[in-house]
């Protein structure tokens, strides 16, 4: 799970310092990649998951049904 939070989110350029403020960041990250995974699975998608991600941050309105 380390590489896919890598790769889609970009953690490690994340220049946030405090302890707490990472944790919680990181949690939702994960909440963020596990509600994209279901959606993929429920709907049967043939795209990436970062192409899924890509579509979402392009046009919010692609992101509701998510």
């Amino acid at each position: 799970m380390y590489r896919l939070l890598e790769v889609h989110f970009d953690k490690d350029n994340c220049r946030i310092q405090g302890k707490n403020i990472q944790q919680n960041l990181n949690m939702q990250r994960k909440a963020a990649f596990n509600i994209v995974h279901m959606h993929k699975y429920e709907t049967q998608s043939k795209l990436s998951l970062n192409g899924i991600l890509l579509q979402c941050f392009l046009n919010p309105y692609d992101l509701l049904p998510v």
